[in-house]
């Protein structure tokens, strides 16, 4: 099966409620930083999901489907250097060689933590060569995502993103 770039970013859309439906088990805690076991289940949630999307056996997602650790993007998909230090997000939908879509998974309780995860997943966009890029922003208990709610301003710097830089955010 030939997937095209229409059927990824139409994948792409579902992304955000599938993580806040399953918020528990992409966040069950594992072994070592919030990072390595945030990755390890967002791997094995996100290629069943594109699995069950797509009709695909999971060996044929992995075609697609690539989180840092697991399935790591390809080092020619990278993107460029930015003050000496790799950029590259946390995961990416890549079509044929092309990166499409970046993913950052992030958390915290801050607005600081959020715009340092908007900035990273521009970063791909920019250097990286993606077409956009989603973050996906875990909020941390005891706050929830109504804690960090958005003014006008967030949603005036937001709307910026999302038309220039096509980054969007969905805090969970």
């Amino acid at each position: 099966m030939k997937l095209n770039k229409k059927e990824l970013i139409n994948f792409t859309q579902i992304i955000p409620q599938k993580c806040r439906s399953n918020r528990a088990e992409l966040l069950k805690v594992g072994e070592g930083k919030w990072d390595t076991y945030v990755r390890k289940s967002f791997n094995e949630v996100l290629n069943n999901w594109f699995s069950e999307y797509f009709n695909l056996i999971e060996r044929e997602s992995k075609k697609y489907v690539y989180v840092e650790g697991w399935n790591p993007i390809p080092k020619k998909l990278r993107g460029k250097d930015f003050f000496g230090t790799a950029m590259h997000p946390d995961a990416a939908l890549i079509l044929d060689g092309q990166p499409l879509v970046a993913i950052e998974l992030d958390h915290g309780t801050k607005g600081s933590q959020v715009r340092n995860a908007l900035g990273k997943a521009s970063f791909s966009v920019k250097l990286g060569g993606f077409e956009q890029a989603l973050v996906l922003f875990f909020v941390d208990s005891p706050k929830s995502p109504v804690d960090l709610g958005q003014q006008d301003s967030e949603k005036e710097i937001l709307q910026y993103y999302k038309e220039h830089l096509q980054t969007s955010l969905y805090i969970l």
